[in-house]
């Protein structure tokens, strides 16, 4: 049995709204069945300017960091491992980004997804995770999942 975190079924979901994610926009949502979930807790973030940025296999994680507010993810305190300052605890500082502007260009392209190891949740369409993979392999998965149909 693999240690890597593989796609073991992807589904584009079309959406007559526009999906925004950070500098993403959509007109779906691509929900991917695992054979398990990303494991952030050992994982070193590195800045990268205003945002605190992280890699595991395709998925990363980015939180833009706003010094000074207290309201991100409901307060909520997050003890994140950092390259070359060990451990830091921020208390409602960090934040999802939400639009092109957080996020500089030294971070990768990435797209939302939603994610489960749950065969149910894929069939019953149950609550996901939410997720964020790299852009080569968003563009990947999502063009086996949304194939588009040839013009004649």
């Amino acid at each position: 049995m693999s240690n890597m975190i593989e796609v073991l079924k992807a589904i584009w979901v079309p959406s007559n709204v526009h999906i925004i994610s950070g500098p993403f926009v959509s007109d779906g949502s691509l929900k991917l069945l695992l054979n398990k979930l990303p494991n952030w807790d050992n994982v070193v973030y590195t800045r990268h300017e205003n945002c605190i940025v992280a890699e595991l296999e395709k998925f990363i994680r980015v939180y833009v960091h706003r010094p000074g507010t207290g309201d991100g993810f409901g307060g909520k305190e997050i003890s994140l491992n950092l390259n070359n300052e060990g451990t830091v605890l921020f208390r409602g500082s960090l934040w999802s980004p939400t639009s092109s502007r957080d996020i500089p260009d030294s971070v990768p392209d990435f797209g939302p997804v939603s994610i489960t190891d749950d065969p149910l949740v894929l069939l019953r369409g149950f609550t996901y995770y939410s997720a964020h993979i790299l852009a080569p392999w968003y563009d990947e998965l999502e063009s086996m999942a949304n194939p588009k149909e040839e013009s004649h």
